[in-house]
């Protein structure tokens, strides 16, 4: 799992061994200002055309790629504002 609030937008290489095949490209989050919110999140895939599917969790909502990557977002709004979300992290499952 990596946190976003940690996240650099450069690509991130793992080194050594069997990681070293793995690299995250973090073009959705290229250019966006930080927080990252759900409507443009939402947004880059929908332009990319890349499905999703939505859902909600006891923490706010995921939304599950089907390339196995999660994104996962949680409520930061304040009491009687609307309700916010922001990611939080994502992760890949192999």
């Amino acid at each position: 799992m990596i946190f976003s609030d940690h996240f650099r937008s450069e690509p991130l290489d793992f080194g050594g061994g069997s990681a070293r095949q793995i690299e995250i490209e973090p073009w959705i989050l290229s250019g966006c200002p930080a927080p990252i919110d759900l409507a443009a999140v939402k947004g880059a895939l929908n332009r990319k055309r890349i499905e999703y599917r939505e859902l909600a969790t006891n923490e706010g909502l995921e939304l599950n790629l089907s390339s196995g990557v999660t994104l996962a977002f949680e409520s930061f709004s304040g009491l009687g504002e609307s309700r916010g979300y922001e990611l939080a992290a994502f992760w890949i499952k192999f």
